[in-house]
């Protein structure tokens, strides 16, 4: 078994942590390039890269408020 005390803190495994953190390195890739996009196009995905770096956010705080009991 890994330990870290990163992980500790999160209270997560190395698999969730690894699934969790390639999920949002992937998502934001994405985004990078639909912004990318959106730059020489700004009629095309208006708000998709605010939407998605939103729902990030949410899920970031989402899991602070489950960690504190919240």
């Amino acid at each position: 078994m890994i330990r870290c005390q990163h992980l500790e803190d999160q209270n997560e495994s190395y698999g969730q942590h690894f699934l969790i953190a390639l999920k949002c390195g992937i998502k934001l890739i994405l985004l990078g390039a639909v912004c990318a996009i959106h730059a020489f196009l700004p009629w095309v995905f208006q708000q998709t890269t605010t939407l998605g770096l939103k729902d990030i956010w949410d899920s970031i705080q989402r899991r602070k408020d489950f960690d504190q009991g919240w």
